[in-house]
């Protein structure tokens, strides 16, 4: 077993942890921006409104709804997706202040207050180059252009 440092916290950790013990950070995921979290800051003005879009959005009752508002900052719905989570996002800002994070297993008041938010548009470019084969269309582009290109060298390796 090696003490290797934690990627978010810095201390020193088991490399075999599957997550910091300091600090809740994940270790053993497949692949950066696997999950994200939704950090609610503040309720806002209207508690009632934002009440009901948690308990409608995250299947929850409504007194368990009221009772997160009453508990910020926290972290109602963890584990998302990037799409899940920016939709749950659009669907609270104008209610509430929150923010989409990456997924951690441990939260607590102060490392939900300090994670910075995942920007906007940096995720969706590199998950939808990963996530999105090419069209058949593409392939078959892609195909004779590659091709084109090396009968284009063949040619000038010949005529030398």
């Amino acid at each position: 077993m090696a003490l290797l440092p934690c990627p978010e916290c810095g201390r020193s950790i088991s490399d075999q942890a599957a997550w910091c013990v300091h600090c809740g950070y994940p270790l053993t995921r497949s692949g950066p921006g696997d999950h994200y979290d939704l950090i609610l800051e503040d309720a806002g003005e209207d508690l009632e409104l934002t009440a009901q879009c948690l308990a409608r959005k995250l299947t929850l009752s409504l007194p368990q709804a009221r009772e997160l508002l009453f508990a910020t900052p926290c972290v109602p719905a963890q584990g998302l997706s990037w799409q899940e989570a920016w939709e749950l996002q659009n669907e609270l800002k104008p209610l509430c202040a929150c923010k989409v994070v990456r997924g951690r297993a441990l939260w607590t008041e102060e490392t939900a207050l300090a994670a910075e938010p995942v920007p906007l548009d940096w995720e969706p470019r590199r998950t939808n180059a990963q996530d999105k084969p090419l069209s058949f269309g593409r392939t078959v582009g892609a195909i004779l252009a590659a091709l084109a290109i090396w009968n284009l060298v063949w040619a000038v390796l010949s005529s030398l």
